[in-house]
């Protein structure tokens, strides 16, 4: 579905306010780190003055668990279909996965190849499926991870950016599909 475009589903994305605009498409598992976005959202205005709205694709019992700091920073658009991730894609500047642990997960895929830059978490299971694609930072750290995402938006290097989202692009677009697997 996202490499077909006319497959795609629409999503509401409602107006958080901000012009930069960061998501994750995922459950809230602990494992996940998603907690940390609140302070990850404060810590980019506080240390770069970036005003960020953070979206993320909760369902109502996720979002009602999270602290009501956590739901008073962060916008949760709910559960998206697989046709309906392109656009929740399309609508970000950015996606920020600060997983602690996986086996697999599409998200950082799934950002490349919408040419999006990813921020990550700096850990052996992001390397090996991203390699050099990614921006990462530590992800037990918020100030690390607002340097990062701060340092790409606030770079004068447009045309670079646009070369590494597309040798991303490029890159994720050589993984196998279900077929060849």
């Amino acid at each position: 579905v996202f490499r077909e475009p006319q497959r795609w589903l629409p999503v509401h994305i409602p107006d958080g306010g901000a012009a930069l605009r960061l998501g994750i498409v995922s459950r809230n598992y602990p494992h996940k780190n998603l907690a940390c976005l609140a302070e990850l959202k404060a810590a980019l205005m506080q240390r770069h003055g970036l005003d960020v709205s953070i979206y993320v694709t909760f369902n109502n019992a996720e979002w009602a668990a999270c602290s009501e700091a956590f739901r008073q920073a962060i916008h949760n658009v709910g559960p998206l279909s697989l046709p309906q991730c392109p656009s929740f894609y399309a609508a970000m500047q950015g996606v920020v996965f600060p997983s602690l642990c996986e086996s697999f997960s599409s998200s950082p895929l799934e950002a490349m190849l919408m040419r999006k830059p990813l921020f990550a978490s700096d850990l052996p299971f992001i390397h090996d499926c991203c390699h050099e694609h990614a921006h990462y930072f530590d992800p037990l750290d918020v100030d690390s991870m607002a340097d990062v995402i701060a340092g790409y938006f606030v770079s004068d290097d447009a045309a670079g950016q646009d070369q590494a989202l597309a040798c991303a692009h490029d890159f994720v677009g050589r993984y196998p599909s279900p077929d060849e697997r």
